[in-house]
Formats: structure tokens, C-alpha cells, sequence
């Protein structure tokens, strides 16, 4: 708990507004915490990416010092404490928070035993980095758990891990585990010693301060984020603790997401492997001036690096004269040209609230992160109705769950209708590794096969992974997209406003020639760049009634063909 007094804590909320209205920090500093100790305030705004001179201006405004120039004065006759500095009767000060008697009192320009000479004045010489070191002094860092922190962090790096988890055991116990291409790996286990300098809690508490947060408080979730530089790069990862009971005891659970630093730049649609269908839709798309579109699919499924390409795709389309304004929770890649809002909860920045907002800033395209609830997705169709092109994400199975979902929201089925232009659902399954598979029957395209309803005659030998040092013994070598788009035409939004359920929309999109996840999950498989069994891994049931195989059939006899890929 923060023991400093509300006027220190009001200050240093004040310096890390100023800091982020400036462009010094990111918007995500806002959730920034105040330090225990006073003195450690300013190393931890220089931590989190502010630069000196940026606190130093920060600062004389925050405390209403101008700010002076240490070579000014050849001699400077510093105080026992080396945080501030008398001169030409001219009192500089390096750290205003490490100062009590300012903190006091602002106006006082000169300490205690100085008033018997003269009043003099008050100002700031620039901070210096090393000036006052927030390690040594704040007791939640500590080099050795910052190093180990910096270990597991690269191990994941170099494993291209999409998500680090730290999972507490106990106080003497932690378990390191990665995302690698959608599958949760166990890095290792690694056991503290109590008579060691570190042990877990002190590496929990590392990492929340790291990500600026408030160390030692486990009861509450939290989020955050940090920078790694590795190899003359930097990473950009996001936070987050959630509080788990071990015993009688709460620990912190960590996941780290890495959201940037393998591209530092926003990929284009040509450069995904989203496929060429998948890639024409979104052309469509980009060409549209109005209207909602809808991408959906489970968290981890790709739809922000989908949408951060579509809307490079628009800007390069449009020569980058329009307005283009997003909504998001977090900002995971700064995208030069495009206006981006960082939500914020705990200030009243919902998406509802940034959403009305926009709708007064004259934006031609709006990205909203995440539809959520009912005021987001009426202001989101009303914005399409205006004549803006609105995207944004739903968590559903499919394209056409996207339209039982809005209506569950409490939109009218003639708004949907009306409003609705495509959507479109996307996975990512890994893809088979050319150099060791083979091709053979196996039980998983048997079981597909069933599911589809197709009849035995469609079954056939497909790819199998045999493992090698290029996929690392997993027979897998990256992901490649699975994805369906719905456009509405003129009788599929009819039947949507006369309110036809699920069944009755698909049976009229099939007509139409939409053609789903399975079908180009199909297509995949008999390309030889994915296994049935990955698609019965990631991919919903299709809709409709599967095909039920009698228990009489048994799987036909396999045929291995030891033919290599990449040959």
C-alpha cells in the first residue's frame, strides 16, 4: 500500500500527465504507479521510456520552477543529500520529489537553515538518468530477478513464442511455459531457494514495478507493459497478473504477451498467409465506403494483424486522404497516418464513449477493437449508417454467428440488415513442415471426413508430419489462415431481417456460394499444407447435421507413401 501523501501522489500523477500529453510516454503510462518512496518517482518515469530533458520540463511545470543550467555557475555548493545546489543565491534542484520542503510547500525557495542568508530562487538543472538509482533504494527491483526475468523473457524470444507464462508454484517454485504456434509448451521448472537473493515474490514484484504497476498488492488483476531490448532490437510486451491461491496464500500468475518486435513494421495483406481467397474478400472490402464489417474468431486467432494490414491496404488505396480513427484496448502497433485511442476504463474511456467521440471528429473509417456490449454495437451501426466504414471484432464460431450475436446485443434484425456488409471469421492452424512429411491415411481425416458428411469415397491420404531438426522434431513449421467472409446480398439480408434463425441463413449463404472454414480447411489438407487432425483441433463444427458413419464401417487399409514434400 502507498504510503506517500496525497499531494506527492497528486504531483507525480501531474508530472506523468504532462509526460504523456507530450508524446514522452504512451498513453498506457496513465496506468503508470505511483512509487513507495519519493525519491524513486523519477527513476521510475526515466524506466519507463521518458527521456531526461522531457522530465525536467515536466517537472518545472508540475512545480512551477524555472529550469536552469548547471554550467551556469562554476561553483555549486550542494546539499549533504546531492539533490539540490546553492549558487549566486539561486537554489537548483536535480529531483523536487527527493526534496521534502518542497514537496511541503512550493513556494518555499529556500531550505530551513538557508533563510537567515536571503530568498532566492528555485529552479531545476536537467535530471540526470543515474542521478538516483531506483534498484538500490525501492525495494520491489532487483537486479537478480531482473536478470532472470530478462533470461526466460529471450528464451521465449528465440523460440518465436507468441505468449510467456510464469506460473507460481509456491515461493520456492515457478513454472515457465510458452505459446509456440497456438500450442502451450513448458519452457521449464525452475526451483528458488529461500537462503537465496531471490526467490518468486521478488521477482513478481520485479516485474510488476518493470511493467508500472503497484508491487506487492496480488488480491487484484493488472496490466501493464514493459520494452526488452535483445539484440539490437527492442520488444514490446503486455502484461498481465492475475491473482491465484496457493494454500493460504496469493500469488501473482503472469502472462506476457509479445506483441511487437519480430516486424516492426505493419505487414501487408500480400505478405500474410492469409490465401488468395481470403485476400480478394478483404480488397472487396477495402473498396467499400460504408458499412460494418465484422471479423471474428477466438482470441490468438490473428484478427488484429489482419486489421492492422486492412488498414494500411486502405490508407495506401486512398493515397492517405482519408481519416482513418481506431479504438483499442491495447495499441499493439503504432501505425503511422491513422489516429489511435488507447481505452481506458478507470478514466471513463470505454469504447462506447471513444465511439461517440469519433463520431464527432469526422472520421472516414473507424476501427473499433471489440463490439462488447449493446451501446458500442447500436453507436457502431448508427456510424455505418452515416456513411463511415466501420470494422471491428466479435467473439463468435463463425461468420454467421456474427449475426445471432448482434441480436443477443439487443440489435434489431432490420438494423442488422441494413447495416451489416460482410463478415468474415479467420483461424490459424499450424502448417505441415515440407522437408520430413509424408502422405498416408489416418484416423483424423476419417473422423473429418465423418464430420463433413462426406461420403467414404472423398477419404484420402494426406499429409502426416514425421518430424526434423528444421520444424524442431514437430512436424510443424509455422501457421497459415483458415478463413470464410459473408457478404450480405440483397436476399440474405432479407431473410435476416425476417429474423431466420442460424439453419435457414446458411442454407441461403450456401446457395449463394459461400463457402465455409471447413471448405477451405479442405482444400488445405489435400494441398499438403495441414492434417485433418489440426483442423479438428482448431476449427468449430460445421454448421448443419454431421454425417453419422454406421459402426460398421472400419477405417480403410493405410497406405503410406514415403514421397517428400519438398522433393
Amino acid at each position: 500500500m502507498n504510503t506517500l501523501s496525497d499531494p506527492i501522489v497528486k504531483r507525480f500523477e501531474a508530472v506523468r500527465q504532462i509526460l504523456i500529453g507530450s508524446g514522452a510516454l504512451p498513453s498506457n503510462a496513465m496506468q503508470l504507479a505511483c512509487p513507495s518512496l519519493p525519491e524513486a518517482i523519477v527513476p521510475r518515469l526515466l524506466r519507463a521510456g521518458a527521456d531526461a530533458e522531457s522530465v525536467t520540463l515536466a517537472l518545472s511545470e508540475a512545480f512551477s520552477m524555472p529550469v536552469y543550467s548547471e554550467s551556469l555557475h562554476d561553483s555549486l555548493d550542494y546539499a549533504a543529500d546531492g539533490a539540490s545546489a546553492w549558487a549566486d543565491g539561486r537554489l537548483f534542484v536535480t529531483d523536487p520529489f527527493a526534496c521534502q520542503h518542497l514537496i511541503r510547500n512550493p513556494q518555499l525557495v529556500l531550505p530551513k537553515e538557508a533563510l537567515d542568508r536571503h530568498r532566492g530562487e528555485t529552479g531545476l538543472i536537467p535530471v540526470q538518468p543515474s542521478a538516483h538509482s531506483e534498484a538500490a533504494r525501492d525495494p520491489s527491483l532487483s537486479p537478480e530477478a531482473e536478470q532472470i526475468l530478462h533470461e526466460w523473457i529471450a528464451l521465449a524470444i528465440d523460440r518465436q513464442a507468441s505468449d510467456l507464462h510464469i506460473v507460481p508454484r509456491d515461493n520456492e517454485a515457478v513454472e515457465i511455459k510458452m505459446r509456440r504456434n497456438g500450442l502451450l509448451l513448458t519452457l521449464r521448472e525452475e526451483r528458488m531457494v529461500m537462503s537465496e537473493k531471490c526467490n518468486y515474490r521478488l521477482i513478481s514484484n520485479t516485474l510488476l514495478t518493470l511493467s508500472g504497476n503497484q508491487h506487492g498488492v496480488y488480491n487484484t488483476p493488472k496490466d501493464g507493459s514493459l520494452e526488452v531490448p535483445l539484440r539490437g532490437r527492442t520488444f514490446f510486451i503486455r502484461v498481465n497478473m492475475c491473482p491465484v491461491t496457493i494454500g493460504r496464500k496469493v500469488w501473482g500468475s503472469f502472462t506476457l504477451r509479445i506483441v511487437a518486435g519480430y516486424q516492426r513494421s505493419v505487414q501487408t495483406l500480400d505478405q500474410l498467409a492469409l490465401g488468395l481467397s481470403f485476400v480478394q474478400a478483404l480488397r472487396r472490402i477495402v473498396a467499400m465506403n460504408s458499412g460494418l464489417f465484422l471479423l471474428t474468431g477466438p482470441t490468438g486467432a490473428g484478427k488484429t494483424t489482419t486489421f492492422y494490414a486492412l488498414v494500411m491496404e486502405i490508407l495506401r488505396r486512398n493515397h492517405s486522404q482519408i481519416s482513418i480513427k481506431t479504438l483499442e484496448d491495447p495499441i499493439e502497433m503504432q501505425i503511422p497516418g491513422i489516429d489511435q485511442i488507447q481505452i481506458n476504463d478507470d478514466i471513463g474511456m470505454s469504447y462506447s464513449a471513444g465511439l461517440r467521440a469519433l463520431l464527432r471528429a469526422d472520421p472516414d473509417v473507424i476501427l473499433i477493437g471489440e463490439i462488447r456490449d449493446e451501446e458500442t454495437a447500436r453507436l457502431a451501426c448508427r456510424a455505418s449508417l452515416t456513411g463511415h466504414l466501420v470494422l471491428s471484432t466479435l467473439h463468435t464460431n463463425n461468420s454467421l454467428g456474427a449475426i445471432e450475436r448482434l441480436r443477443n446485443l439487443g440489435i434489431h434484425s432490420h438494423l442488422i440488415a441494413d447495416t451489416l456488409a460482410a463478415v468474415s471469421a479467420q483461424r490459424l492452424v499450424r502448417q505441415v513442415c515440407p522437408y520430413c512429411a509424408t502422405r498416408e491415411y489416418d484416423e483424423a481425416g476419417w473422423e473429418a471426413t465423418c464430420l463433413l458428411g462426406l461420403p467414404p469415397g472423398e477419404f484420402g491420404p494426406v499429409a502426416r508430419p514425421e518430424g526434423c531438426e528444421r520444424c524442431e522434431h514437430s512436424g510443424y513449421r509455422g501457421r497459415i489462415c483458415i478463413a470464410e467472409t459473408l457478404f450480405l446480398d440483397s436476399r440474405l439480408a432479407g431473410r435476416i431481417s425476417d429474423g431466420a434463425g442460424l439453419a435457414p441463413l446458411y442454407d441461403t449463404a450456401r446457395a449463394q456460394g459461400f463457402r465455409g472454414l471447413w471448405d477451405h480447411a479442405t482444400d488445405l489438407v489435400h494441398a499438403g499444407q495441414t492434417t485433418w487432425a489440426e483442423c479438428l483441433r482448431i476449427l468449430p463444427e460445421p454448421p448443419g447435421e454431421p454425417f453419422r458413419v454406421p459402426e460398421s464401417h472400419t477405417l480403410p487399409l493405410q497406405l503410406t507413401f514415403t514421397e517428400n514434400y519438398a522433393s
